[in-house]
C-alpha cells in the first residue's frame, strides 16, 4: 500500500484501530524488517496484547491457530493478533526458515498493507487435509510442533504467562526493548489516552 493509501486508509478506522494499525506496523518497521526478527509470531502477538493494553488501555485477542502457504494442505502454528474481528499479523514478513517458508503479507486490521511471496490463509483449526498430512510426517516432529502449538496456545491465554514470556525472552527482545523501538509519529496527539 502506497504511503498515500495508507494514510487515506488509517482516518477511516475508530481511534483505537488506528492506535493498533500504527503500532503494528511500527512494530513490523522498526523491528520485523528492521532488525530482520524471524519467527517471532508467538513474541510479536504476546507483545502487541501487552502493549496496547498496558499504554492504551485496548484489548486485542491473541490468536494461536494456523496458516497454509497455498502449496497444500499442511498448516503451521502461527500466532497473530485480532482486534475489531480482524487480523493483524506483523511477522510472516520475515519466516523463520526462508527457503522453505516464503515471506507472508504484512496484514494490519484485516487488511494487505505490503504483499508477500506467499498469500497465507488463516485458520482456528486444521482441516482434515492438513490433520491427514501429519501421517505422513516424522512423528517425532509432528510431536514437538504439537508440543509447542499447545503451550504457546496456553500462554495466549493468560496475561500473566504472556508477561511471564516477554521478560524471558533475550534482553533485546524483553518488552521494554521493544516498546522503546516503537515510534508512533503518525499517531494524532488525540487519539493517544
Amino acid at each position: 500500500m502506497r504511503t498515500d493509501a495508507l494514510e487515506q486508509w488509517l482516518t477511516t478506522l475508530t481511534p483505537e484501530a488506528r492506535i493498533v494499525a500504527s503500532t503494528a506496523i511500527a512494530l513490523n518497521t522498526n523491528v520485523v524488517e528492521a532488525l530482520g526478527a524471524r519467527g517471532g509470531c508467538y513474541h510479536f502477538a504476546f507483545f502487541l496484547y501487552e502493549y496496547l493494553r498496558s499504554k492504551f488501555l485496548i484489548d486485542v485477542e491473541p490468536v494461536v491457530a494456523w496458516v497454509n502457504d497455498g502449496r497444500d494442505g499442511y498448516m503451521m502454528s502461527h500466532a497473530w493478533i485480532e482486534f475489531e474481528g480482524k487480523i493483524t499479523d506483523v511477522s510472516l514478513t520475515k519466516t523463520e526458515y526462508p527457503e522453505e517458508n516464503l515471506s507472508g503479507a504484512l496484514i494490519v486490521m484485516g487488511e494487505v498493507i505490503r504483499p508477500g511471496d506467499r498469500t497465507y490463509t488463516y485458520h482456528k483449526a486444521r482441516t482434515p487435509q492438513a490433520l491427514a498430512i501429519l501421517t505422513s510426517m516424522d512423528p517425532r516432529e509432528v510431536a514437538q510442533d504439537e508440543t509447542r502449538h499447545v503451550e504457546m496456545g496456553a500462554i495466549s491465554k493468560s496475561p500473566k504467562q504472556m508477561r511471564r514470556f516477554l521478560k524471558s525472552a533475550r534482553p533485546e527482545s524483553r518488552f521494554e526493548a521493544l516498546a522503546k523501538a516503537i515510534v508512533l509519529s503518525s499517531l494524532p496527539a488525540s487519539d493517544s489516552r
